[in-house]
């Protein structure tokens, strides 16, 4: 019951934060077969959290052991089907309980169930990916050993890839692709255990690199993907094959006439569409009511709500040092103080306009909600105001089509 609230509870809360989270390839997650996911982990518990939230099947998650470090959150965290790990470094004396860890695992994978792991064994903020550790094969390997290499277990390569990991409003595409069978390996395991997982690591590392937009965002071709990507999504009509379109942007970022066009573009101009540089010479009028209806939205729709998430804000900036928590205690500390925060402002309006507090309730969130849909197109179009007003703004929109062209 708690993992079913939470996963719903987060899911909105996922709608707010993010602009678009596209997912690809579902069909790739078996329905009826015991699967472990095997996920990159660039964004701390976010990706828990993203994964859980759009998952079609119920989800147990391996957790580093020091966040169990009270009865309290013992209880808590096991009723979220967290299930705790224990490294090396939280202790070599704790190592030995990964045995009732891995017997657990063993038991959910036998009645069907699924397991996220983290299989480079450490969070980072990149678009890369990392040597795996050993211990999904090892969980996998011994989860068919335990059950004599019947549980037709699949392995699930996945990755979360997000345009900007800190930004609100910005956007997570989950890459998902063909599960791994682990009984194909089953000679291999039992002629040498090393060898097998050797070549199962080699197989599942090939599967995220294929689920991931890989960047190396200090290259030629990494910094000019960055001022490139963003306008070529503002072209796209859908988000189908988004993942797959990314990765091509990506190889092509290398041509050096790519290249040479990106240099000349200010990144901060990339994401406007030409409709939109175009809007920044509507009349007088349509300006007028475009900052009314914002205006209105604004004061209806986002004061209402603004307090938890500014407080949230602020707080994250003065606490979070390492970027791969930012947005993940972000996230969960808005939503906590939200929950805190709407029974209270809802009492009080309720009160005042002697209106019933659930109507009050469900009114500040869909009017919040629709703020956010009035506010992205409003930035939208006092960004081209200014885009269009800049001077070498006819030569910004030439190079701008002369790189959609280079990649159509």
């Amino acid at each position: 019951m708690v993992y079913y609230f939470l996963k719903y509870i987060m899911r909105f809360a996922l709608y707010i934060f993010y602009k678009n989270i596209i997912v690809d390839d579902l069909k790739n997650i078996p329905n009826d077969k015991p699967s472990i996911f095997a996920c990159t982990h660039p964004n701390s518990f976010l990706d828990a959290i993203i994964i859980g939230a759009y998952s079609p099947r119920k989800l147990y998650f391996l957790a580093r052991s020091d966040v169990f470090n009270t009865p309290f959150k013992m209880w808590l965290l096991s009723r979220m089907n967290l299930i705790p790990i224990y490294r090396l470094q939280e202790g070599a004396e704790n190592l030995h309980k990964n045995e009732e860890t891995f017997s657990r695992s063993f038991e959910i994978m036998k009645k069907g169930g699924s397991i996220l792991i983290f299989s480079e064994g450490i969070s980072v903020t990149d678009k890369l990916v990392r040597p795996l550790k050993k211990g999904t094969a090892r969980i996998a390997f011994g989860a068919e050993s335990f059950n004599d290499f019947k549980l037709d277990l699949q392995i699930i390569p996945m990755s979360l890839n997000y345009t900007h990991p800190t930004l609100f409003r910005s956007e997570v595409i989950v890459g998902i692709k063909e599960p791994i069978a682990v009984k194909k390996y089953q000679e291999i395991y039992e002629e040498s255990e090393m060898k097998a997982i050797r070549q199962f690591n080699q197989e599942l590392f090939e599967g995220i690199k294929n689920a991931t937009i890989i960047v190396e965002e200090k290259t030629e071709a990494g910094k000019t993907y960055e001022v490139v990507a963003p306008i070529l999504r503002a072209e796209l009509k859908n988000h189908k094959n988004r993942l797959s379109k990314e990765q091509e942007w990506v190889v092509k970022s290398t041509q050096d006439k790519i290249v040479n066009m990106a240099a000349n573009y200010p990144i901060h101009q990339s994401k406007l569409i030409e409709k939109e540089i175009k809007s920044g010479t509507v009349s007088f009028f349509k300006q007028l009511l475009t900052n009314i209806v914002f205006y209105i939205f604004w004061l209806f729709g986002y004061l209402p709500n603004a307090i938890p998430f500014i407080a949230a804000k602020k707080i994250t900036e003065k606490t979070v040092k390492l970027i791969e928590f930012y947005a993940s205690v972000r996230l969960c500390l808005s939503v906590v103080l939200y929950i805190i925060y709407l029974p209270i402002i809802s009492f009080i309006l309720g009160s005042v306009l002697e209106i019933n507090f659930l109507v009050i309730s469900i009114l500040i969130i869909l009017l919040g909600s629709l703020y956010l849909k009035v506010r992205d197109q409003f930035r939208s179009i006092i960004g081209a105001k200014k885009f269009f007003s800049h001077k070498n703004g006819e030569e910004l929109i030439s190079i701008r089509k002369s790189i959609v062209a280079a990649y159509s």
